[in-house]
C-alpha cells in the first residue's frame, strides 16, 4: 500500500508542478483591413509564460505565411507586445497565418528550447 501511495504522491506532485507553466499567445490583430497602397498589414501579438525559467532575450515570434516566415519585433512600450507588417500581393483578398513564438528556458546541465504555435488566423482585405 505504501509503493502505490508514494507513486501517487509522485504523479499528483509533478502534475501540479507541471500545470503552473502555462504560455499564452493572443492575437491583437485586425482581421479586416481596408487595402493598404504598400501591400503591407500589421500584425501583433501579446505573448505571456508564467514560468520564471524563461529567457526572455531569447523569445522570437515569426509570422508563417505558407513556407514564408517573418520576425516580429518587441514594441518600444510593453515588453511583451510584439508587431511585424505583413507583405500581402496587390492583387490578393486576404492571407492566412499563423504565430509561432521560439524561446529557450534554464534547465540542467544546458539550457533548453520550446515554442508555441497559434490556431490559423484570416485577414480580409477590403478594397
Amino acid at each position: 500500500m505504501t509503493r502505490q501511495t508514494g507513486i501517487l504522491i509522485v504523479f499528483l506532485t509533478a502534475l501540479l508542478l507541471g500545470g503552473c507553466a502555462r504560455a499564452t499567445l493572443t492575437n491583437l490583430s485586425v482581421n479586416n483591413q481596408p487595402r493598404d497602397a504598400n501591400g503591407l498589414y500589421r500584425v501583433e501579438i501579446i505573448w505571456e509564460n508564467n514560468a520564471n525559467t524563461v529567457r526572455h532575450e531569447t523569445v522570437q515570434p515569426v509570422v508563417l505565411v505558407g513556407t514564408n516566415a517573418f520576425p516580429m519585433q518587441r514594441t518600444a512600450l510593453v515588453s511583451n507586445r510584439w508587431e511585424t507588417l505583413l507583405p500581402v500581393a496587390p492583387d490578393a483578398q486576404g492571407v492566412t497565418y499563423r504565430i509561432r513564438v521560439d524561446w529557450k528556458f534554464n534547465a540542467i546541465p544546458v539550457p533548453e528550447a520550446n515554442s508555441k504555435m497559434s490556431k490559423s488566423f484570416q485577414l480580409q482585405i477590403k478594397d
